[in-house]
């Protein structure tokens, strides 16, 4: 019967009817056997013979006789039971969800709730409300007869229906079959810092940034994702910014919605010959419709030094121990006694002779200060978001200062039913002023400062010092002076970006169980960056004491000391970057029956870059004050520039098939071609194919483990590329020369270095098993995936005989392999109004060879079957104690003293030399690992992040660890240093840089665990109640106090642990950071 034939449509669909009981014989017989097809061929075959007809807008059919009912009856009909519906949408205090989505079941009719909560939307009495916001359980509500609703949604910890953004589209992460980690806007709200690098860093298994420094400008470290994926190409992920390349560190964290970490092939393959070092996707806030809203951030915070030298400060003690290590180990000049007493005698003139620390009276206290106004609203048709950003930081050292500005203009608008068009843009603008020294330069120089000196002389001059007298009357050379560095010379860099897209949606079919949609998208980004360097042409240092004071008879002036070793003159330096980007693609999606969802995507893609570099140089000024270059003279001036360009071209899909959303499948691939590489090796396909199993949709778990959330296996395979590897290095290269032909000089071209055609890019292949579970609606959760990456045809140096005359060619000759796994934890409860929650997320990663073209040993090891570049050092074994020790040990190079340290003999033939290195892992971490902890008790929060890493060892020297490095203090551990009235040691004896026994041979000595676990963030905060907050025209008001870097827990000496790698141990610190900051909404 007919009536049998519309309830089963009503059951199996969102549809229902409306009909006038005489024109339809609902007893009429009718048989029907369809399967995956259209409403509309449902309806024909039912209806068949009937003389009926049928009309059907949003969820609603109509049914009815064209010879007694005209269309405009049938419109009348429809919209007799719409009405104006009003509403407002609280969370369980009772406090409006601004931005929730409110829409009509099984239409694209929607609207969103504005600051105050509310909504209103025309509905028919029979429609089904879905009301959904991130973070909160969705609700349906029947209109009925209700003309107002008040909906309280509840907090939704499990985040079953989280979308996070994927390779050209948005995914629910419950649906994903790839490895995926995110952070949301709220995560970054959490740690205010003035670069999001920093922020995300220990939020996302995997990832790995290290943080080299904590200058201003130049805070900005190294990414991996899943290890060190290259050797000889770029190890960096691809950073998109809605889809454009871009950098992380130019956003202002306030505009950023969301980041995406891909971390498998499964995920990233979609990107293909840039993906096999992952890929991080930045999606930028876009507008919502409702009131236009206005939102404020403030922070302001102070900075000190994490850590700094612990070296002697006090100038008898300095020259104490300089003398005892030249009486050791010779060739200095030692300090008289009789000035030593001077500076002894408590009673002394303390600014003529003082004990000058250079580290505390250098280092100071630093500010930063960020600001972002952003407005954002819209209506059914055209929704925007624009803001405003800046932030001025400035150093722990003198004139060390960089301004940050950023602007974000998203709008987006539905020119048609089945037309939107939108456009994307970002500004960006950085100004970064500092010495022309900069990091560990300018910081040597504050390591090796003299505590006999200031930095200016004791007259009052103004003058600055260098040394307390020549060194022929004792002590050793000095480098420069660091506050005339700092004051006297400048590097100005300024940095500017532009971000732009236009892009249109096109809905081609739209029906409620099948969609077609064609996006296409333009894009631009601008690039460029000015450098200006100055450095004075004619400096002057004066020694600190008088002639008098270190020289009987001597002049009762300061004499002239150095000329601080000028580079002299004005360099300038420009480059201009200009890519840009044209993508389209389609979009398919179709529901069938119910239980079976499928969907596809397929596009092209077109990216081309050019680089223009213009360098400069100027050296003889007339004045040192002049710091433009062309106030110098033409002589001997030096000019340069170069132009690069690439392009690639990309085909790209992606399948999606899902059964009653418990068996999910995905396939993706992308065909690229780049310019860079010959045309015979150019392209290349990446495929991918990944499968989730959902366990907990099955009915023997959903009928007897109701608390049993989800529980998904994924199991995923694929193939990356990395065309990271030069421009064009295949291509003959050949440089001007002159040579003498038939007795006058011709000129001519010389190619130089041999070169392999048959190059090609790296490639990775991944595979990855994954576990995600949740449980009693989020009380417990847990993500747990096992990787196997292993990245193939590593650019390496060919070997070739040195006869050749050229140097060898770059070809495809490595293997390497990172192997590991990933868990993050979770945890989330709420008893009343009291909520908190935890999580600990951990990662460990194994790196080895697989294939080397030849094995190297240097000073880090390069061997198939070890991880790639791991330490390879003399194994340190103590201290000689006497001669006899040094007589019964085997055979040490650079003939040591008692005091030196001593190595192991480890093949046992009586002598150190090379073959008794060994490597010493520590280049890469064993587990980098964080946890957090958050509390929230009505309308205060408080949370805790820890970050750390463990395993790690760092090889430092020279400058603030070798005593007497260009006469640097000693670390204070020497104070306690080998003598022989003091052997119970394992400090060995005083020495300068430069003395082979102890600086000629790299060892474990040197070698410090680097591990640490530190407090990165803690926040408390309150949010003002909105009862007050509204009487002065406030909606939301939160303020609070967040710490940065408070607590390191390490044995690392001296400085921070968390620095880039090996080298001078001394280092310009991280930052220590104290902020106060507020929040509000109008």
């Amino acid at each position: 019967m007919i009536k049998d034939v519309l309830l089963e449509i009503k059951k199996q669909t969102d549809y229902s009817f409306l009909y006038n009981n005489n024109e339809l014989d609902e007893n009429s017989q009718v048989t029907i056997n369809v399967n995956n097809v259209t409403i509309d061929k449902v309806l024909d075959v039912a209806l068949k013979g009937q003389n009926l007809g049928y009309e059907v807008e949003n969820n609603v059919i109509v049914i009815y006789k064209p010879t007694t009912t005209n269309k405009e009856t049938i419109i009348q009909i429809l919209q007799q039971n719409k009405k104006q519906i009003s509403g407002v949408i609280l969370d369980e205090n009772r406090e409006p969800i601004i931005g929730a989505n409110v829409h009509i079941k099984g239409t694209e009719k929607g609207v969103m709730t504005d600051i105050d909560g509310a909504f209103r939307i025309e509905a028919d009495t029979r429609d089904i409300l879905i009301i959904s916001y991130i973070g909160f359980q969705k609700r349906e509500i029947t209109v009925g007869n209700n003309n107002h609703l008040s909906i309280t949604l509840k907090e939704d910890s499990q985040t079953l229906d989280e979308v996070v953004v994927v390779g050209y589209g948005t995914q629910k992460k419950v649906n994903l079959t790839g490895s995926v980690g995110s952070v949301t806007s709220k995560d970054l709200a959490e740690r205010p810092q003035p670069n999001v690098q920093n922020m995300i860093q220990g939020k996302i298994s995997g990832l790995q940034i290290t943080t080299p420094t904590g200058q201003p400008g130049r805070d900005h470290g190294e990414i991996l994702i899943r290890g060190k994926g290259s050797f000889g190409a770029s190890a960096a992920p691809l950073i998109l910014v809605d889809g454009l390349v871009s950098e992380i560190n130019t956003l202002a964290a306030d505009d950023i919605e969301s980041i995406s970490v891909l971390k498998d092939a499964a995920s990233a393959s979609i990107y293909g010959a840039r993906a096999a070092n992952g890929v991080i996707l930045i999606t930028t806030k876009k507008g919502k419709s409702g009131k236009p809203q206005i939102s404020y951030s403030f922070n302001y915070g102070w900075q000190k030094a994490t850590g700094l030298g612990d070296q002697i400060w006090d100038s008898a003690t300095y020259m104490e121990m300089f003398n005892q290590m030249t009486d050791r180990i010779g060739g200095r000049t030692k300090y008289k006694q009789e000035l030593i007493d001077k500076y002894k005698d408590p009673n002394r003139d303390r600014n003529r002779y003082p004990d000058y620390n250079w580290m505390e009276e250098t280092f100071k206290t630093g500010h930063n200060m960020m600001h972002n106004l952003s407005m954002s609203g819209g209506n059914d048709k055209v929704t925007y978001n624009i803001s405003l950003g800046y932030l001025d930081q400035n150093g722990l050292l003198s004139n060390h200062d960089y301004k940050r500005y950023t602007g974000l203009a998203n709008v987006e608008a539905q020119a048609h039913e089945r037309i939107k068009v939108g456009v994307t843009s970002q500004y960006y603008y950085g100004k970064t002023r500092e010495p022309y020294y900069t990091n560990q330069s300018l910081t040597l120089m504050i390591v090796q400062g003299r505590p006999m000196t200031k930095p200016y002389l004791p007259d009052g001059s103004g003058r600055y010092s260098h040394q307390s007298f020549p060194e022929s009357y004792g002590g050793e050379w000095q480098n420069r002076n660091p506050i005339w560095a700092m004051n006297e010379t400048s590097r100005n860099i300024e940095n500017w970006i532009g971000n732009a897209q236009l892009y249109l949606d096109v809905d081609f079919l739209k029906k409620e169980n099948m969609n077609l949609k064609w996006n296409t998208k333009g894009g631009f980004r601008f690039s460029s960056q000015f450098q200006n360097t100055h450095y004075p042409a004619h400096p002057v240092g004066y020694y600190y004491l008088k002639e008098s004071d270190y020289l009987q008879g001597g002049s009762d002036e300061h004499m002239v000391a150095t000329d601080f070793f000028p580079e002299k003159g004005v360099y300038n330096y420009n480059h201009r970057v200009v890519y840009t980007m044209l993508s389209t693609m389609l979009n398919f999606d179709w529901k069938i029956s119910g239980e079976h969802d499928l969907s596809a995507m397929v596009g092209f893609q077109e990216e081309g870059q050019s680089l223009r570099t213009l360098d400069g140089r100027r050296y003889d000024y007339p004045s040192d004050s002049m710091t433009e270059i062309n106030g110098g003279s033409t002589e001997g001036q030096v000019l340069n520039g170069s132009i690069s360009e690439y392009a690639i071209r990309s085909l790209f899909g992606r399948m999606n098939y899902a059964y009653k959303s418990k068996y999910l499948l995905e396939a993706n691939f992308r065909y690229d071609g780049t310019s860079r590489i010959h045309p015979d090796n150019r392209w290349g396909f990446f495929p991918s194919v990944s499968g989730a199993w959902r366990i907990s949709e099955e009915s023997f778990i959903k009928d007897n483990a109701a608390w049993l959330d989800n529980l998904k296996l994924r199991l995923s395979w694929g193939k990356l590329g990395n065309s990271e590897i030069g421009n064009y290095p295949y291509q003959e290269v050949y440089s001007s020369t002159a040579y003498i032909f038939d007795g006058a000089i011709q000129q001519g071209v010389v190619q130089t270095a041999l070169r392999d055609r048959s190059l090609k890019w790296e490639t990775t292949t991944i595979t990855d098993v994954g576990l995600d579970l949740i449980i009693g609606k989020g009380l417990f959760s847990l993500t747990f995936d096992w990787y196997n990456k292993i990245t193939d045809g590593i650019l390496s140096q060919a070997a070739i005989p040195s006869s050749v005359g050229m140097s060898a060619p770059t070809i495809n000759y490595g293997k390497l392999r990172n192997r590991g796994v990933e868990f993050e934890l979770g945890h989330r409860n709420k008893i009343g109004e009291f909520s908190y929650g935890a999580g600990f997320l951990a990662t460990l990663n194994k790196n080895e060879v697989l294939e080397l073209r030849a094995p190297s040993y240097g000073s880090y090891i390069h061997e198939v079957g070890k991880p790639y570049g791991e330490h390879y050092l003399y194994i340190w074994d103590g201290i000689f104690q006497s001669e006899e020790d040094i007589k019964n040990s085997p055979s040490h190079p650079n003939n040591p003293k008692p005091g030196d340290i001593k190595f192991k003999d480890l093949n046992d033939d009586g002598v150190i030399d090379s073959k008794d290195r060994e490597m010493v892992k520590g280049v890469y971490p064993k587990m980098l690992y964080s946890f957090n902890v958050d509390f929230a008790y009505k309308n205060f929060d408080l949370s805790l992040f820890f970050q750390g890493i463990s395993g790690r060892k760092i090889w430092t020297n020279f400058f603030g660890e070798d005593p007497f490095s260009q006469g640097s203090p000693p670390n204070k551990k020497f104070l306690n240093a080998w003598t022989p009235e003091n052997r119970d040691t394992d400090v060995p004896a005083l020495y300068a840089w430069g003395y082979a026994p102890m600086t000629g041979t790299r060892s474990t000595y040197n070698l410090k665990d680097a591990s640490y676990l530190r407090l990165k963030n803690l926040q408390i905060g309150y949010n003002v109640p909105r009862n007050i907050t509204r009487k002065v025209g406030i909606d939301f008001l939160r303020i609070y106090f967040s710490g940065e870097n408070l607590l390191t827990f390490t044995s690392y000496p001296d400085y921070d642990p968390e620095r880039g790698g090996d080298g001078w141990h001394t280092q310009y610190p991280q930052a220590k950071t104290y902020s106060i900051g507020l929040n509000l909404r109008f």
